[in-house]
Parts: structure tokens; sequence; C-alpha cells
């Protein structure tokens, strides 16, 4: 049986890498959450059921690449440190990469949650970035 680390590890973050949206959302269950701690610049709260996660995916896939490491599993929880980069990183979000603890609930073998907390660095980045796009 895989275990829920190298479901991240070699499936989940592998179809992200390929940059191909339709395998990502097919691992999503339809009534999946998707919540970045904090929103997204522009962003809501989550992301609600597989319409609104494909807006999210869609958004970042774009040359999407993740590093995942440092996995934790307890019952149907998965966490996880990942750095991530994006032509929308990038572009809207003017950051090379953002760093996040990720969490996420694996049911069925679907994904029911996905959790991003971005770290104070990535955090400071995205705040750099608001304030020069104010000015």
């Amino acid at each position: 049986m895989t275990t829920l680390t190298d479901y991240i590890r070699n499936e989940f973050d592998a179809i992200w890498n390929a940059n191909d949206p339709e395998a990502v959302l097919a691992r999503f269950a339809d009534d999946a959450v998707v919540q970045s701690v904090p929103p997204l610049p522009g962003g809501p709260e989550a992301f609600r059921g597989k319409g609104e996660i494909r807006g999210f995916v869609q958004m970042l896939i774009p040359n999407f690449h993740v590093e995942s490491k440092n996995f934790a599993e307890s019952g149907d929880t998965v966490t996880w440190y990942a750095t991530v980069s994006s032509d929308t990183i990038r572009g809207q979000f003017g950051a090379d990469s953002l760093s996040a603890d990720c969490e996420a609930v694996i049911q069925n073998g679907k994904v029911k949650l996905f959790k991003p907390v971005f770290t104070q660095a990535s955090l400071a980045k995205l705040q750099a970035s608001a304030a020069k796009q104010l000015a």
C-alpha cells in the first residue's frame, strides 16, 4: 500500500510539476477545499469544490514547480514543507518562489483538504510585492 507521504511526493507533486491542470484536479475530491493561509493577494479565503479549485490551479500552473520535503503522517493527514515557483508567482506576486508548511487530508485516494500556510519569509515577499503595486 502506498503511504500518504508517497502519494504526495510521487503523485500529487509530480502532476503539479507536469503542469497538467486536469490531472491535478483529478486528485481532488468533488467537495475538496483549498485554503491558503493567508489567502493569496486578491484571492478568496478558500477555494471550495472542483470549480473554484480549477481557477486556483489554472492561476498557478503555468511553469509551476514544487519541491517538497520533511513529511509527517498522522491518520489521513500528511504535512510537509514545500517551495513553489511559477510564472504567476514571479509575475503577479513578484517573487522567485514561495514556501509553505502544507497539510493535506486524503480520503478514498483523493485530496479532501489542502492547506498551504506561507512561511514568514514568503509573507514578507508578498507584502513587499503588494506595497510596490500600490506605489
